[in-house]
């Protein structure tokens, strides 16, 4: 069988942090064949933010259409990127739309279309601490940029009355590979705080002796 199946660039809005418009780049799409006894496969790789919802897209999708197959590898925004630039996946999924040089790359036509809408957040693990700490920007600006270096620093302590702050080093974890969701966040650190000088991009080179961990699910584990 044939199905026409465009090659797609999926951007996956961080729409705290960052927005961006995203176009059709051509008006012909290629054609994905299959022989009639094997189902067709589509591949996927990128945002390791999206990940959940592509794999259960993908398994719902599949359970009413067996002659497809589906698959999607979370391995980062820059890896996904690199992947479909390289033509080794059909799905290429980011946080940050692609630049024009990455574009102008692209062997064949393409569309380039947002699909979700998300947060960032910032996560902590301080077990003998009751309820949620507050963290004003300029705060957390300081931490992630090595200016800020203890649980219970004054600006902390003020932001957060009565809470009993431990006297620990904070470790800042942040993503190894090349990230949407870096991008997305450094985009804000830097639109917030004048004394921000790390850059903005998918993969920067973190102040402050920051641990670095793969993908999200790396963080949140090391976290």
């Amino acid at each position: 069988m044939n199905l026409r199946v465009p090659h797609l660039v999926v951007v996956c809005l961080a729409s705290v942090l960052v927005l961006g418009g995203c176009e059709q780049s051509a008006e012909n799409e290629p054609t994905v064949s299959a022989t009639d006894d094997s189902p067709m496969h589509i591949t996927g790789a990128g945002s390791s933010f999206a990940a959940p919802m592509f794999n259960k897209w993908f398994e719902v999708y599949t359970e009413d259409h067996a002659d497809l197959s589906l698959s999607y590898d979370s391995v980062g925004s820059g890896e996904g990127i690199d992947r479909f630039l390289a033509g080794t996946v059909d799905i290429g999924a980011t946080d940050a739309p692609l630049r024009a040089d990455e574009a102008a790359t692209v062997g064949g036509p393409y569309l380039q279309l947002p699909v979700t809408a998300g947060m960032i957040a910032i996560a902590y693990n301080l077990p003998d601490v009751a309820g949620p700490l507050n963290l004003p920007r300029d705060v957390y600006a300081d931490i992630f940029r090595g200016a800020l270096h203890r649980w219970d620093d004054p600006r902390i302590a003020a932001a957060n009355p009565g809470v009993a702050l431990p006297h620990k080093l904070i470790q800042v974890v942040a993503r190894q590979d090349s990230s949407g969701t870096t991008f997305a966040f450094t985009n804000h650190l830097a639109a917030i705080s004048d004394q921000w000088d790390a850059g903005v991009g998918k993969r920067i080179d973190w102040p402050g002796g920051t641990m670095l961990a793969r993908g999200n699910e790396g963080v949140a584990g090391r976290i």
